[in-house]
């Protein structure tokens, strides 16, 4: 174990050294030794049962990428994920399994078998791919959701066919009919259960103060326990489960960890994603066995070309229909482009194997679809996996949108600016005089020439573009450092951060500039508002623990918190504009600078409304604050 830890390791730089996915290095040095250890001077043994990978690093790779994903995005293209998801998966599984038996003549039942084992992507290793990947955040969110869904919905279509196929059940209507309602209890079911299990979690981390190990084995708990719940207790998928509970958690519950607390979870998940990660794919590579390949090359290469038909048709015909459906219009349409790379990035791992393994050994077709299945993983990983960033690139989609170029040039700017400021400090130090001038004068030359490419590429409105999107990110800093030194509580935290969620929304999904982006529809805005509402009943008011003094208070924080964030913005918006000397652009600065002027005097005088109509409220208040603060 702890030369296979040393390894990784090593791997790990080399591959972040060369810019070549981890995951598939990992695979193809797993494949490499499985085909070695026979004449290597040490023996090798490396088992790994199915029930570690489905039970255990399975739920952890998963909660941990749901973590990450900002839930307001993900409803924008909640029906486009779950249509891909769903009509899509089943669309290619009917696909390869009528295709196959007439190109390599795997009969009808096997051949349906086989597209309901292979049709759904792989969470793990498409995850792992586009962590690599410098793509669009919402492109990302797409594929991420898609592969954590179908992988879902997969799981459920294949125990579905295997019933038909496996179990000797009758084709019937009333059977599809059936299958289809047991479908949607366990597709919606486990959305539900994830997201009662991540608000419970929530609920419990807020209880705990500052206890880190407490905090942290509470969401592996969750990510471990929900699987298992929903798999064996509910019966509802467990990956959809484990996904919308780390969703769930990592929106809601968010804000309930300190801010040391909340970058030591992060740390200690992105660990458990590297070391499962790499004891997935090596296990993948390790038992592959290639004999099978070499023999029948053609008849493995006409099954996995069906499998890339099937993949095509998912994405480009639901993704047509997402596009032009009327009931789709209040989401962001998928570009040509984009759905390329949705397309290739469909690789297969660990879910296909362990659906593959999971059919009796006494079924006549099983080591044909053992094989079959093993073909297709290792075609998508080692093709598609390692010409994927090739293709990003021909695609032009990994160069950053305009506004976040601009960002960019703003950013090395400041840093250039910075590093002058501290050359200056040294002066009073045994340096030599010329020495710091020479690193002066480069540094200034540097600084010109980021201005000079900024002003190049500023065009007016990606230029106002990119100051509305760091003015954000600014408010957003801001914020988190208010909470965590009690400045403001969770609920003002919670609703400003809602209303940055929805500003940031109108920048990403420009297509729905049209449509209003109110906090009306949020999701935490209902949360809040149902919350206030309940106050009007008895029973709810007691189980909330809401008062009249509580809802002024959340009211007088949340203003207070927008003006002090406010100053952060006028601070960065100073400094830009000393920066640009184009009056145009000027211009889209002072527009923005009296958006917030306009922000500021009216929570001011809101401000002023409460101090005066609460005062001896908000005084006990104050009071309070400073001796929390002390």
């Amino acid at each position: 174990m702890g030369f296979f830890l040393a390894g990784s390791v090593l791997v790990h730089r080399l591959t972040k050294r060369f810019s070549f996915p981890y995951t598939i290095t990992v695979f193809v040095i797993g494949l490499v030794l499985q085909n070695l250890h026979n004449i290597l001077p040490f023996p090798i043994h490396f088992m790994l049962e199915t029930d570690v990978i489905f039970f255990i690093l399975l739920p952890l790779l998963l909660f941990e990428s749901a973590l990450h994903i900002k839930f307001h995005q993900f409803r924008l293209q909640f029906k486009t994920i779950s249509f891909i998801s769903t009509f899509g998966l089943l669309l290619s599984v009917f696909a390869i399994g009528l295709l196959l038996p007439l190109t390599i003549g795997l009969p009808l039942p096997a051949a349906m078998l086989f597209g309901a084992v292979i049709s759904a992507t792989d969470p793990v290793a498409v995850l792992a791919l586009f962590k690599t990947l410098k793509v669009p955040k919402r492109l990302a969110l797409l594929v991420d959701g898609e592969s954590m869904f179908n992988d879902g919905t997969g799981v459920i279509v294949f125990k579905l066919v295997s019933a038909f196929v496996l179990g000797g059940v009758a084709v019937s209507s009333g059977k599809i009919f059936g299958s289809v309602g047991n479908f949607g209890y366990v597709f919606f079911g486990a959305i539900i259960l994830g997201m009662v299990l991540g608000y419970i979690t929530a609920k419990f981390i807020g209880k705990i103060s500052n206890d880190k190990i407490a905090e942290t084995t509470l969401t592996i708990a969750l990510a471990l326990g929900s699987f298992v719940l929903a798999e064996h207790y509910f019966h509802v998928s467990g990956v959809i489960t484990t996904v919308l509970a780390g969703i769930t958690l990592g929106n809601l519950g968010i804000s309930r960890f300190s801010y040391n607390i909340r970058e030591f979870v992060e740390e200690i998940w992105d660990y458990i994603a590297f070391l499962s990660n790499t004891i997935v794919f090596f296990y993948i590579g390790f038992v592959f066995h290639i004999q099978p390949f070499v023999d029948k090359p053609i008849y493995f290469l006409t099954a996995v070309a069906i499998v890339l038909f099937g993949r095509a048709l998912t994405t480009y015909i639901s993704l047509a229909l997402t596009n032009v459906l009327p009931g789709f219009k209040d989401e962001p349409n998928v570009p040509l482009r984009w759905q390329h790379l949705v397309n290739w990035g469909g690789l297969r791992g660990t879910i296909p194997i362990i659906l593959v393994f999971t059919i009796p050994e006494s079924y006549e077709y099983h080591e044909e679809l053992v094989n079959l299945t093993l073909a297709t993983v290792l075609f998508t990983l080692a093709i598609n996996g390692t010409t994927a960033s090739w293709f990003l690139k021909k695609l032009k989609l990994h160069l950053p949108a305009m506004d976040e170029e601009i960002i960019e040039h703003q950013l090395a700017i400041f840093h250039g600016e910075k590093k002058r400021n501290n050359l200056k400090k040294l002066e009073k130090m045994e340096f030599k005089k010329s020495l710091i001038f020479e690193i002066e004068k480069s540094l200034l030359k540097k600084e010109m020439e980021e201005k000079k490419a900024l002003l190049k590429i500023s065009d007016p409105d990606s230029f106002a573009k990119s100051l509305k999107r760091y003015s954000i990110a600014i408010e957003r800093h801001r914020l988190e450092k208010l909470l965590e030194k009690n400045y403001i509580n969770e609920t003002a935290y919670f609703e400003f951060d809602t209303e940055l969620d929805l500003q940031e929304d109108e920048l990403d999904f420009e297509e729905k500039s049209n449509q209003a982006f109110t906090t009306k529809k949020s999701y935490r805005k209902r949360l809040l508002k149902t919350r206030d509402m309940a106050y009007n009943l008895p029973i709810l008011s007691t189980f909330f623990g809401i008062s009249p003094d509580e809802l002024i208070l959340n009211r007088y924080l949340l203003l207070k918190a927008r003006i002090l964030v406010s100053e952060d913005v006028f601070k960065y918006l100073k400094k830009v504009k000393e920066i640009i000397g184009d009056k145009k652009l000027i211009g889209k600065i002072n527009t923005i600078i009296k958006i917030h002027e306009g922000y500021v005097v009216n929570n001011k005088s809101q401000v002023l409304e409460i101090e005066l109509k609460h005062k001896k409220l908000i005084e006990n208040y104050q009071k309070e604050q400073i001796r929390t603060l002390i």
